[in-house]
């Protein structure tokens, strides 16, 4: 079963879920002395947004919204070593 589905590069969509991530980040950090938990979940949710960013620069999309970065590296659909060609 393929996980990830072809997606055409757009650098202004990746650039902007890169700024989400990146102020999602920063309200984490913020966050984390009133509440871990809610500074759990922001920083998580940076992590997901930098990793579609990740994704979309390299042409790829996971076919489903409950597919999470540590499911694309533990099956190997997405590898440091992959290229976008292969």
């Amino acid at each position: 079963m393929r996980i990830l589905k072809p997606h055409t590069v757009n650098w202004d969509q990746v650039y902007r879920f890169l700024d989400s991530a990146s102020k999602k980040l920063i309200s984490a950090q913020k966050i984390l002395a009133i509440d871990e938990e809610a500074s759990l979940e922001q920083a998580y949710a940076a992590m997901l947004r930098a990793s579609l960013a990740f994704m979309f620069s390299w042409g790829v999309r996971p076919r489903s919204q409950a597919i999470t970065w540590p499911l694309l590296i533990s099956s190997g659909s997405i590898s440091a070593r992959s290229t976008p060609e292969s």
